[in-house]
Protein backbone atom coordinates (compact mmCIF):
# COMPACT_ATOMS: atom_id res chain seq x y z
CA UNK A 1 0.00 0.00 0.00
CA UNK A 2 1.64 3.43 -0.89
CA UNK A 3 0.79 6.33 1.55
CA UNK A 4 1.24 10.06 1.04
CA UNK A 5 3.33 12.17 2.99
CA UNK A 6 0.28 13.46 5.08
CA UNK A 7 -0.41 9.89 6.42
CA UNK A 8 -3.80 9.26 4.02
CA UNK A 9 -3.79 6.36 2.33
CA UNK A 10 -3.39 6.44 -1.59
CA UNK A 11 -4.48 3.88 -3.65
CA UNK A 12 -2.64 0.97 -3.92
CA UNK A 13 -1.59 0.31 -7.55
CA UNK A 14 1.33 -2.24 -8.97
CA UNK A 15 3.58 0.93 -10.05
CA UNK A 16 2.62 2.67 -6.65
CA UNK A 17 3.65 -0.48 -4.87
CA UNK A 18 6.89 -1.11 -6.93
CA UNK A 19 8.07 2.78 -6.40
CA UNK A 20 8.06 1.93 -3.12
CA UNK A 21 10.12 -1.22 -3.33
CA UNK A 22 12.25 1.29 -5.32
CA UNK A 23 12.55 3.85 -2.47
CA UNK A 24 13.18 1.51 0.05
CA UNK A 25 16.71 -0.12 -0.74
CA UNK A 26 17.56 -1.22 2.58
CA UNK A 27 14.42 -1.48 4.40
CA UNK A 28 12.12 -4.36 4.62
CA UNK A 29 8.62 -2.49 5.19
CA UNK A 30 6.91 -5.79 5.13
CA UNK A 31 9.09 -6.99 7.68
CA UNK A 32 9.29 -4.06 9.43
CA UNK A 33 4.86 -3.99 9.83
CA UNK A 34 4.95 -7.70 10.52
CA UNK A 35 6.76 -7.27 13.47
CA UNK A 36 4.39 -5.02 15.02
CA UNK A 37 0.81 -5.98 13.35
CA UNK A 38 0.75 -3.70 10.83
CA UNK A 39 0.49 -0.64 12.42
CA UNK A 40 1.76 2.27 10.06
CA UNK A 41 1.68 4.97 12.84
CA UNK A 42 3.26 2.80 15.09
CA UNK A 43 5.95 2.09 12.28
CA UNK A 44 6.30 5.96 12.23
CA UNK A 45 6.79 6.46 15.58
CA UNK A 46 9.36 3.94 15.65
CA UNK A 47 11.57 5.47 13.12
CA UNK A 48 11.12 8.81 14.67
CA UNK A 49 12.32 7.39 18.45
CA UNK A 50 15.10 5.42 16.37
CA UNK A 51 16.33 8.90 14.60
CA UNK A 52 16.39 10.01 17.62
CA UNK A 53 18.23 7.89 19.82
CA UNK A 54 20.74 6.73 17.09
CA UNK A 55 22.59 10.32 16.72
CA UNK A 56 23.01 10.09 20.83
CA UNK A 57 24.16 6.18 20.69
CA UNK A 58 26.40 7.02 17.39
CA UNK A 59 28.33 9.86 19.90
CA UNK A 60 27.98 7.81 22.83
CA UNK A 61 30.27 5.24 20.28
CA UNK A 62 32.42 7.91 19.42
CA UNK A 63 33.31 8.34 22.87
CA UNK A 64 33.84 4.57 24.19
CA UNK A 65 35.98 4.17 21.01
CA UNK A 66 38.38 7.27 21.98
CA UNK A 67 38.24 5.81 25.59
CA UNK A 68 38.85 2.23 24.36
CA UNK A 69 35.90 1.27 26.43
CA UNK A 70 34.87 -1.72 23.96
CA UNK A 71 32.19 -2.73 26.10
CA UNK A 72 30.46 -0.04 26.00
CA UNK A 73 31.02 -0.13 22.01
CA UNK A 74 29.45 -3.94 21.99
CA UNK A 75 26.58 -2.85 24.10
CA UNK A 76 25.78 0.06 21.58
CA UNK A 77 26.10 -1.83 18.86
CA UNK A 78 24.44 -4.58 20.29
CA UNK A 79 21.27 -1.68 21.07
CA UNK A 80 21.53 -0.78 17.45
CA UNK A 81 21.20 -4.30 16.10
CA UNK A 82 17.99 -4.51 17.92
CA UNK A 83 16.55 -1.65 16.96
CA UNK A 84 17.39 -1.74 13.06
CA UNK A 85 16.56 -4.97 13.29
CA UNK A 86 13.18 -3.82 13.84
CA UNK A 87 13.07 -2.49 10.44
CA UNK A 88 14.02 -5.62 8.43
CA UNK A 89 17.51 -3.43 7.57
CA UNK A 90 19.75 -6.29 6.86
CA UNK A 91 22.63 -4.99 6.32
CA UNK A 92 22.64 -2.27 8.99
CA UNK A 93 21.54 -5.71 11.48
CA UNK A 94 24.82 -7.24 9.58
CA UNK A 95 27.18 -4.63 10.27
CA UNK A 96 25.90 -3.93 13.50
CA UNK A 97 26.53 -7.73 14.60
CA UNK A 98 29.89 -7.84 13.19
CA UNK A 99 31.05 -4.88 15.42
CA UNK A 100 29.01 -6.54 18.41
CA UNK A 101 30.84 -9.31 18.36
CA UNK A 102 34.60 -7.68 17.11
CA UNK A 103 34.46 -4.94 19.96
CA UNK A 104 36.47 -6.36 22.07
CA UNK A 105 39.25 -6.89 19.66
CA UNK A 106 41.04 -3.38 19.60
CA UNK A 107 42.59 -4.52 15.82
CA UNK A 108 39.42 -4.33 14.30
CA UNK A 109 37.06 -2.10 16.28
CA UNK A 110 38.29 1.10 14.60
CA UNK A 111 37.36 -0.24 11.14
CA UNK A 112 33.63 -2.52 12.31
CA UNK A 113 32.79 1.46 13.56
CA UNK A 114 33.12 2.62 10.10
CA UNK A 115 31.56 -0.03 8.43
CA UNK A 116 28.55 0.09 10.66
CA UNK A 117 28.61 4.63 10.04
CA UNK A 118 29.05 3.64 5.99
CA UNK A 119 25.72 1.21 6.42
CA UNK A 120 23.79 3.24 8.80
CA UNK A 121 24.42 6.32 6.14
CA UNK A 122 22.38 4.40 3.53
CA UNK A 123 19.72 3.40 5.89
CA UNK A 124 19.04 6.67 7.98
CA UNK A 125 17.22 8.70 4.68
CA UNK A 126 14.56 5.41 4.32
CA UNK A 127 13.91 5.59 8.07
CA UNK A 128 13.60 8.98 7.77
CA UNK A 129 11.42 8.53 5.18
CA UNK A 130 9.29 6.18 7.48
CA UNK A 131 9.44 8.42 10.28
CA UNK A 132 8.02 11.41 7.87
CA UNK A 133 5.11 9.21 6.54
CA UNK A 134 6.64 9.25 2.44
CA UNK A 135 6.63 5.71 2.21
Amino acid sequence: MVYKADSQRAESTPEGDQAVARQLMHLDRAVALGRIGGDEELLRELARLFLMEYEEALAAMRVAVQNDDRLAVKRTAHTLKGSVGNFGAASAFEACRRLETEALEAAKLETAVREMEAVMNLVLPEITAVAQGQV
